[in-house]
């Protein structure tokens, strides 16, 4: 990934804490998302959670995986669950200040971990999980990250599904054959709607194509997913209770509520996403890389407030 800029909103942050907009009901029975999603008009059953209570700090760290599942090329079984990231979004959530800033790092650049040679970011999740690739991130963004959570594409589907699909441009043709990873994208020019799968492929698709297009398009995803979630609000309870799934259980129905509660807080101008910035190289061993730009890092980390919380206190 090459620095796109400032983006008013980022697609999955939106998927994460965008689902709720527009939810004023109470789910009964089992412990579900919609349980804790509350509005001052209808009588509240217990008083909700503020999302300082839920997580215990005013400023929380949320690295977001996108992963590939490796398939056999003879069955299409999944053979490996922790393959690479495909990627890798750190979001700094201030609910003191309604503020989400967050910060990409390029599935290609180059870190070196303790007991490890140096190789691209994006197969620490293959070595080590969800743990090894956030240790990874936090020797790249400084910071102490509080919690990671593992994208699940075939939630996602379902997501985009039970909204009745997402409306969006196509600019060009594109199709993409992976099987390894089970991804067949074949998607014509022109303005469409896209069901699950096909809006899958639509902001993966990478092939011949740059990572300021694929920004681009997650980014119109999701404003479409937006617009279709408030025309079918019918729909908001059963697609809050899948983000569970869409997060790999990683994070509990109560604090998924309260990140969406507290991103109908937030003002699109209290949103900025950016990216690591890199030095871009080729060789033999790696193929083509990246490496942090030392000259501009601490720069952009400063912008996004990316810090240490002891340190984020005192400025704050």
């Amino acid at each position: 990934m090459k620095v796109f800029g400032t983006i008013a909103y980022a697609f999955w942050c939106t998927v994460i804490m965008g689902v709720g907009v527009g939810a004023g009901w109470i789910g009964l029975g089992k412990d579900t998302v919609t349980n804790y999603l509350l509005i001052d008009r209808i009588p509240l059953i217990a008083k909700p959670k503020t999302p300082e209570e839920v997580f215990g700090t005013n400023v929380f760290y949320l690295l977001v995986l996108g992963c590939d599942e490796d398939r056999s090329f003879i069955d299409q079984g999944v053979t490996r669950h922790k393959a690479r990231s495909d990627m890798m979004l750190c979001m700094r959530l201030d609910f003191d200040r309604n503020l989400i800033t967050g910060i990409s790092i390029p599935r290609d650049t180059l870190v070196e971990l303790p007991g490890y040679r140096r190789q691209k970011i994006n197969a620490y999740h293959v070595l080590g999980g969800a743990d090894l690739a956030e240790q990874a991130a936090e020797s790249v963004l400084g910071v102490d990250i509080d919690r990671t959570v593992v994208l699940d594409f075939d939630a996602f589907q379902k997501m985009v599904n039970l909204v009745g699909g997402v409306e969006v441009f196509v600019a060009k043709k594109m199709k993409w054959t992976d099987r390894a990873g089970d991804l067949y994208i074949d998607l014509k020019p022109g303005r469409q709607v896209l069901n699950g799968y096909n809006a899958m492929g639509f902001v993966r698709f990478r092939h011949s194509d740059s990572d300021y297009e694929r920004q681009k398009r997650q980014k119109e995803l999701m404003v479409a997913f937006q617009d279709a979630l408030m025309a079918n609000k019918l729909a908001a309870p059963a697609v809050a209770d899948e983000a569970v799934n869409l997060l790999g259980g990683g994070l509990k129905p109560i604090e998924i509520a309260a990140l969406m509660k507290f991103g109908q807080k937030v003002g699109q101008d209290n949103i900025k996403m950016g990216m690591v910035p890199v030095t871009e190289g080729r060789d033999r061993a790696y193929g083509y890389y990246m490496l942090v730009d030392t000259n501009k890092i601490d720069g952009v980390l400063e912008e996004f407030l990316f810090k240490p919380k002891s340190f984020a206190a005192d400025s704050n």
